[in-house]
């Protein structure tokens, strides 16, 4: 099994799911969301890590996201950028991966607040149509940052078997 800490945001996401559908082989496992913490082995039990998350978030009051803009990545992922938000979504990720998830941070590299639209690896004219298919909606999605999920994968990444929401500010 694995964990892992997304946010899911509130607001339509009709559009990005249209894409998804299309571009992102993650379509049917999860829906549009921005990844805190991404998938590292289930090695501890639901509750220390849940405990984890909230003495993380406890002090943190919800703020406003606006997604918005798109980035190509040098691996040919397609994501929507967080503009508004991106600078308390780092300082998060920061503070999650302290204490127990420690060992799981990618200090080599960059965190890029998104969500992402679409995977290509290997395919870089099928990514460019992707962009040229996100450029025309001209994505432009504001939300409210007040909660994440906890999810717990199925070691092939196929199946959410568990998800626990947690609040920010308790």
């Amino acid at each position: 099994m694995l964990y892992a800490v997304v946010h899911y945001p509130n607001t339509d996401t009709r559009e990005i799911n249209q894409l998804r559908k299309k571009y992102d082989p993650q379509f049917h496992l999860i829906e549009p969301h921005l990844t805190l913490v991404f998938p590292f082995p289930a090695f501890l039990s639901d509750t220390t890590l849940i405990d984890h998350v909230e003495s993380v978030i406890k002090d943190l009051r919800p703020f406003p996201i606006h997604l918005q803009g798109l980035h190509r990545s040098l691996d040919d992922y397609l994501f929507l950028l967080v503009n508004e938000g991106s600078a308390n979504l780092s300082s998060l990720r920061a503070a999650l991966y302290t204490g127990l998830l420690q060992p799981y941070g990618r200090a080599d590299l960059e965190y890029l607040p998104h969500l992402t639209l679409g995977s290509f690896p290997g395919a870089p004219n099928i990514c460019e149509q992707a962009l040229e298919d996100a450029d025309r909606l001209e994505l432009n999605l504001r939300s409210q940052f007040d909660r994440i999920h906890i999810v717990k994968l199925d070691d092939e990444k196929t199946r959410i078997v568990w998800s626990k929401e947690c609040f920010l500010g308790g």
